[in-house]
């Protein structure tokens, strides 16, 4: 009886620590385990200089989204972009559910040019996802912003200024990445 109850409560834990660090909705890890897998990539780009992006992402005109197909709709939506996230991202990426309909990814040893890359692929993935697959007539893209690290950042500023270059590719028009160097923006609108 001993033995049965160890494992039940073994098991128990593990669930709780899963439901710590994982969105349930998606399955990604949750902003906490994010912020903590972030500080602990900057902590190793600090110590071996590799370099260290960061990617947040916003699904564009999601309300519209949720007020045209409702709420459940809208679930599937984000179950299906964060299937779309880890396809595009590189196995070492750190991909997680922000808040709301935003994610975000730590993208370790990729300066802000590999980052647009990777940003690029999944922004193209979303454009051309077949979402009538969800909700027919659905069409569905994603803004995108990017910082890279240096030395002396803490997660937090990286995090600002992705979130402000996100901003940028909504008043841009939408549906682009874009990163601080003025060189490193990419459109299809």
């Amino acid at each position: 009886m001993v033995a049965s109850y160890s494992a039940v409560a073994a098991r128990r834990n593990c669930s709780l620590e899963r439901l710590s660090r994982e969105d349930s909705l998606t399955g990604l890890f949750n902003r906490r385990e994010f912020d903590r897998s972030l500080n602990a990539a900057i902590l190793h780009s600090q110590r071996h200089a590799t370099p260290l992006a960061v990617a947040m992402f916003d699904l564009d005109r999601f309300k519209c989204v949720n007020d045209q197909y409702g709420h459940a709709i809208g679930d599937e939506v984000l179950a299906a972009g964060a299937k779309l996230l880890l396809r595009e991202c590189r196995v070492i990426d750190v991909v997680a559910r922000y808040g709301g309909e935003e994610f975000v990814i730590a993208l370790p040893h990729a300066d802000a040019a590999a980052a647009m890359a990777v940003c690029e692929r999944v922004r193209l993935a979303f454009m051309t996802y077949d979402w009538d697959a969800v909700a027919p007539g659905l069409v569905l893209t994603i803004s995108a912003g990017i910082a890279a690290w240096s030395s002396g950042r803490s997660g937090r500023d990286l995090l600002l200024e992705a979130d402000r270059n996100m901003y940028r590719a909504k008043q841009q028009g939408r549906n682009c990445v874009m990163c601080t160097q003025p060189s490193a923006a990419m459109h299809n609108v």
